[in-house]
């Protein structure tokens, strides 16, 4: 899964060290959970009822957005994100 999501081979993987790879597997559900909203948008809004729409909207993006859920702050960007792993906050 994590080579989906970032590029890396399986020996990359095997190589890196634990508080790496625990960072980027900790990234991918708020990574998946954007997707998912792309392919909500895309596919099923049409055809669902509003609220409907409401409920699942909001429940994928407190998976994508954390922080919005929890505190004032904004949500990262794919930039800030990818700072923040490379430089192990």
């Amino acid at each position: 899964m994590a080579a989906r999501f970032y590029g890396f081979s399986d020996t990359e993987l095997n190589s890196m060290d634990l508080e790496t790879f625990n960072e980027y597997l900790e990234a991918m559900p708020m990574i998946r959970a954007r997707e998912m909203l792309e392919e909500i948008t895309v596919s099923s809004y049409p055809q669902t009822k509003p609220e409907y729409q409401k409920k699942k909207h909001k429940e994928i993006h407190k998976l994508a957005y954390p922080s919005t859920w929890s505190s004032d702050k904004k949500p990262l960007t794919l930039e800030q994100l990818a700072k923040v792993i490379a430089n192990g906050r």
